[in-house]
């Protein structure tokens, strides 16, 4: 063991702690529809479970033969845990393409980080006390290299995944590899040789042959259906389910669209086609455009078709359905691979009609096309009388309290760009809206409008229209949305589009969990002063203690730079809606901050100015949360501005992120040496299980209490305010 390179263990523990980590929260993520909630939970288990593993199993362990041993464990109960997550939904009973209860986040969170993040938290200290025996009397030296060292580590991982991984394997050969790059430093161990390159070989039996038995679990879990593509990309996880030529695709879980689908094809493209006085050219931001085209065609004046689609598998995979050949030639259709609120920021073109075939805000990624600032980007890109179009899930006749005030809630944030809102009721309500009548006035002529495209729809006839536009109808439904009304609109930042779907969502689903949210939303002032209290007397009671009080300030820090992490993940998902590419790189950026503030000293200057390093860190803190707020409130001139986007993509973020590590870094080894100096014999685990511990405690709240209730910027101001206590 003494013979192996000081850096290789630790920098391979960050390959695996962080590309582990990045691939189990998107399996997650698959699991629970994308929703950005369980990014938090499952930084908080994957925090517990390294901090539990570092400060106190690893101390049972210390005292057992297999702490010599312990990288001999990491094959099987990395794999064993991959398998089991695949196993998720059939343990749960999980039907594929249903939001899984949000109480069962909890346990199978759980089931999916705990076993690995328990592991990770072990090798910390496993590297810490052997990764060089001849520097035994420098142990703080040797816990700051191997938290500089994981940190490296962490951001080849990040690297890799995001710009080469991603794109080439599955989820499956990406664990492996980790695992593989993890164990071949120890081939250099004199002990367990042979039976460490028997594990280095299985690895690349599993990376080789991983497909073939995905395909076997796929046929095991989604029977009756037959998988016929599982596809991990940039973007999420991609899954083509087929039974009896009926075609399912999910992403992340969400189902997207079902194909054959002739009733919703002819709605979605001839409610908003036809209620136009004359399109020529439209935007499809999503959706199966193999079973629109067949619609489209028929209205004759359309001349230019834009299909959107973020996802370039996905693209590719309906370019191959659709017959080119049988379309006009006069009509041009682009296919452009970009997110829509990018394509709509960079873009000059204009359009007749957008119809978005996007699911409803579940997440944050798509609250941010239900929200105020899309809707004005949108407006901006529409010719004189163009219209907006999307749709839905509702309820034939009755609508209950949630369901009338997320209506509302839409129609409120729409008329802040919109003059003219209609909404047509039934089992989905088809939202259009526009800045002309004309399109109200086309409704109510349907039978005029199929006469002159010389369209015989299947299902929209004039005697089924004329129902779901009757009087009575629109009586009731107006009459039931003035039950339930409501003042608020849907923002980027305050997320009230994804809190009241989540409303709806918990109440069929999880009434437990709704009624801990009401109550949540009806105290949460009183919570956080609560909260606010309980550190005030904690200060007070540690101020004399001086050991203490530093490791209570290096749980504070824990907790503001994982709450930091956490807003900025949910900041790039709401600009860019494309978290899963940056995740890793968001990640990887924070580590290459942690282990360059680990080993800076600081220069003379700042050190003079403001009297010492942890006063820097302190200052720093605060003025990121100010930084951040105050881009916040630019919101509107960020959501409409090509360079400011880009500046923020490419630069500000990460540099924000590299900056939060940096102090993070800084405050861990300046707390780290000062509390071996008060006692050498501190167990070499305590500083680092503190400060994650500190991150376990930050992930919880923040992502169950302060994003939910406070929003983007609240949740800014009151880790503002958490900042303040580091200068006491």
């Amino acid at each position: 063991m003494k013979h192996i390179h000081l850096a290789t263990i630790p920098f391979g523990l960050g390959v695996l702690s962080l590309g582990i980590q990045i691939v189990l929260i998107r399996l997650l993520l698959e699991i629970f529809h994308g929703n950005e909630l369980s990014i938090g939970w499952a930084l908080a288990v994957w925090l517990l479970g390294t901090s539990t593993g570092s400060f106190i199993l690893a101390r049972y362990l210390k005292k057992t033969i297999l702490w010599k041993r312990i990288f001999l464990i990491v094959l099987p109960i990395i794999i064993v845990n991959y398998l089991l997550i695949k196993f998720i939904p059939s343990l749960f009973q999980i039907i594929p393409g249903v939001i899984p209860p949000f109480n069962q986040l909890v346990p199978i969170s759980l089931i999916v980080i705990l076993p690995t993040s328990l592991l990770c938290g072990v090798l910390f200290p496993f590297a810490t006390e052997y990764i060089s025996l001849s520097e035994h009397h420098k142990r703080p030296k040797n816990i700051v290299k191997v938290y500089i060292w994981e940190s490296v580590g962490s951001l080849v991982a990040a690297l890799a995944l995001n710009f080469i991984l991603f794109h080439q394997l599955n989820s499956f050969q990406i664990v492996s590899l980790f695992v593989l790059t993890f164990l071949i430093p120890f081939i250099l161990a004199r002990n367990h040789r042979f039976l460490i390159i028997m594990m280095c070989l299985f690895c690349v039996i599993l990376i080789i042959f991983s497909p073939q038995i995905l395909h076997l679990i796929n046929k095991s879990l989604y029977s009756p259906y037959n998988v016929i593509i599982d596809k991990d990309t940039p973007y999420g996880n991609i899954k083509l389910l087929e039974s009896n030529d009926q075609v399912v695709s999910l992403n992340q879980g969400i189902i997207v669209y079902s194909s054959p689908d002739p009733f919703s094809s002819e709605v979605k493209t001839l409610i908003p086609l036809l209620s136009h006085e004359e399109p020529h050219v439209v935007l499809i931001a999503g959706g199966n455009l193999k079973d629109f085209l067949p619609y489209l065609i028929k209205i004759s004046s359309v001349k230019s078709i834009v299909f959107l689609e973020k996802d370039p598998f996905m693209i590719e995979y309906q370019k191959k359905f659709i017959p080119f050949d049988s379309y006009p030639g006069n009509l041009q259709l682009n296919f452009v691979i970009d997110d829509v609120r990018n394509y709509l920021r960079k873009t000059r073109k204009s359009f007749d009609v957008v119809i978005l075939n996007q699911p409803e805000p579940s997440t944050l990624s798509l609250n941010r096309l239900y929200s105020k600032e899309f809707y004005q980007l949108i407006k901006k890109h529409l010719n004189k009388g163009g219209l907006l179009f999307f749709s839905i899930e509702s309820s034939e006749n009755y609508i209950n309290e949630f369901l009338a005030q997320y209506i509302n809630l839409l129609s409120n944030t729409l008329r802040l760009s919109f003059q003219y809102i209609y909404i047509i009721p039934g089992a989905q309500n088809y939202f259009l809206a526009s800045e002309s009548t004309a399109f109200i006035h086309n409704l109510s002529k349907w039978s005029n409008r199929l006469h002159r495209y010389q369209v015989v729809p299947d299902y929209l006839s004039d005697s089924y229209f004329n129902f779901r536009l009757s009087t009575e109808r629109l009586q009731s439904f107006s009459e039931q949305l003035d039950n339930w009304p409501v003042s608020e609109i849907n923002t980027d930042y305050n997320l009230k589009g994804y809190l009241y779907y989540f409303r709806i969502w918990s109440k069929v689903f999880a009434g437990n969990i709704q009624i801990f949210f009401e109550l949540k939303q009806r105290f949460r002032i009183v919570m956080v002063l609560v909260v606010l209290l309980i550190l005030l007397f904690l200060k007070v009671f540690l101020r004399k203690r001086s050991r203490e009080n530093l490791l209570f300030k290096l749980f504070l820090v824990g907790f503001i730079s994982l709450a930091l992490e956490i807003v900025i993940l949910l900041e790039y998902q709401i600009y860019f809606g494309t978290l899963y590419t940056g995740i890793a790189i968001i990640f990887g950026f924070f580590m290459l901050g942690l282990a360059f503030g680990a080993h800076w000293h600081g220069s003379k200057t700042l050190l003079k100015i403001f009297k010492g390093p942890i006063k820097i860190v302190n200052i720093g803190f605060t003025t990121l949360c100010i930084i951040l707020i105050f881009f916040i409130v630019l919101e509107r001139q960020i959501a409409l501005s090509v360079s400011v986007y880009f500046f923020l993509q490419w630069i500000f973020i990460p540099v924000i992120i590299f900056t939060t590590g940096i102090l993070t870094g800084k405050y861990f080894s300046i707390i780290t040496y000062s509390v071996f100096q008060q006692n050498y014999h501190t167990f070499s685990g305590l500083t680092y299980g503190v400060d994650l511990a500190g991150g376990v405690v930050s992930a919880l709240l923040t992502s169950i209490f302060l994003i939910p209730l406070f929003g983007i910027s609240g949740s800014l101001i009151i880790i503002f305010i958490l900042t303040l206590f580091l200068f006491w």
